[in-house]
């Protein structure tokens, strides 16, 4: 696009003022000067990748300049950019409240293409707030008002967000099958990096599946082509997911290398949310090393962030592996308060999967505390449901404690096991806005989200 010098010299000026009389002044002028909204919503594009906060006072202020100007449309796809800033800076209840509002807007401006458009990032924000069955009936309708719109490229945005959700409810089938709709669609569309970027969610079920050469395999194409756009940041969100795989592959001290350089990539573009992710990983890694205070250490960064924005799910993993942390500790009495937040937040979401790796939990401690035939109870409760999960290792783990006494709960030492459940552009949550970072599929950092490119108004 190219630039209005005046334009450009006096939107620099709003920014930097406060709410004065002569920011009034300015404002007034700027309105009388159209080229002032088109900078507002290209510059703050620009900055959504790196420079976060500077994109979100961009966007808010194209909002107010786009409401004083009374142009529905314009107003509308102002709102919708607002929203995405708010999604990469991780508040997705403000996000839905002004992607709602776009939406609103552009309904009254006559425009139900925009409508549906500016709510694909609603999706993944609503996934994130744990409102599960809003998002996929969300994600069902405006599939189908896209495609009916003949917009096949952003329906395959709104069968990445679904599989995000799926992902999110251990449905990893249904994911799948979203994913790799999506992926045909953007294949045929020559779209290189959307399809990369749903590449990385793809490669997060499989490592939830525990197919981790494939999963490798699927990260270093997608990583490819992020490096050939000069796409830096979706690179360290896949850094971030292979320093999980050396996790996964018991290669813990090289996990927290990688792990920690993603980290700090992460924290110098004020990506909070993405570094908590790291943090998370970089516990487990820490507690297998049996480095304990280290482990807690950045067990507390990342739930601190996890709280602060009200994200239960993750919140609900973090006290798991605090309470694994404990129980190596033998602090008995904090690992089980530890374990039942958890179990409560989990229970919250749905998700009896975890539920039952916090029965495994349990169970040693009771075992532990000379409560044998209570421990013997949890550990054959957590044996019907893994086994009807398919998780057989874990399983025949729950079932050994289940049939014998003695030594057999200590086969759930090492803690909660390594399954992933973080989010996209995750959510990422690569969401597209992730964040190509993660749709909502991995523990935060290979799953990406997706919204609508936002136009030039």
């Amino acid at each position: 696009m190219r630039r209005d010098a005046s334009a450009e010299s006096l939107c620099e000026r709003l920014l930097s003022l406060p709410e004065t009389a002569d920011r009034e002044a300015l404002l007034q002028a700027a309105d009388a000067l159209p080229e002032c909204l088109p900078y507002l919503l290209q510059s703050a594009r620009e900055r959504m990748g790196g420079d976060t906060a500077g994109a979100l006072q961009r966007a808010r202020l194209a909002v107010v300049l786009a409401e004083r100007s009374g142009e529905g449309r314009s107003a509308a796809q102002a709102q919708r950019l607002f929203g995405q800033a708010l999604r990469v800076q991780g508040d997705h209840a403000g996000a839905v409240t002004a992607l709602e509002s776009a939406a609103a807007l552009a309904l009254q401006a006559g425009d139900a293409r925009l409508a549906a458009q500016v709510q694909i990032g609603r999706v993944d924000s609503l996934n994130w707030l744990g409102r599960y069955d809003e998002a996929i009936a969300l994600a069902r309708r405006l599939e189908t008002e896209l495609r009916a719109h003949g917009e096949e490229t952003d329906a395959a945005k709104v069968l990445v967000n679904l599989g995000s959700i799926y992902y999110r409810r251990d449905r990893y089938t249904s994911a799948l099958t979203c994913y790799e709709s999506a992926l045909a669609i953007f294949a045929q569309a020559g779209e290189a990096v959307a399809e990369a970027t749903v590449q990385t969610n793809v490669a997060a079920v499989l490592m939830e599946l525990h197919r981790v050469d494939e999963a490798i395999a699927l990260f270093e194409q997608a990583r490819t082509t992020f490096a050939a756009h000069a796409l830096l940041t979706p690179a360290a969100k896949i850094d971030a997911n292979v320093g999980f795989l050396h996790y996964l592959s018991g290669r813990y001290a090289q996990s927290v290398t990688v792990l920690q350089r993603a980290r700090e990539e992460f924290s110098a573009r004020d990506q909070t949310l993405d570094a908590a992710k790291c943090d998370a990983d970089m516990a487990e890694a820490y507690r297998e090393l049996n480095l304990y205070p280290e482990a807690q250490e950045a067990y507390a960064r990342a739930g601190a962030e996890m709280e602060a924005r009200g994200i239960a799910y993750e919140q609900a993993r973090i006290e798991l592996g605090r309470a694994s942390v404990c129980i190596a500790q033998e602090q008995n009495a904090e690992a089980l308060t530890r374990l039942d937040r958890a179990s409560g937040l989990f229970a919250a979401h749905g998700n009896v999967t975890q539920q039952a790796y916090v029965r495994l939990l349990r169970a040693r401690l009771l075992h532990r505390s000379g409560d044998t035939a209570e421990a013997q109870r949890e550990a054959k409760r957590a044996f019907g449901t893994l086994t009807r999960r398919g998780l057989r290792g874990w399983a025949a783990a729950s079932g050994g404690c289940s049939r014998h006494r003695g030594s057999a709960t200590s086969a759930t030492a090492s803690g909660w096991p390594p399954v992933r459940c973080w989010s996209p552009h995750k959510p990422a949550t690569h969401s597209w806005s992730r964040s190509p970072h993660c749709c909502s599929a991995c523990r935060g950092c290979c799953s990406v989200s997706m919204q609508a490119s936002s136009p030039t108004v």
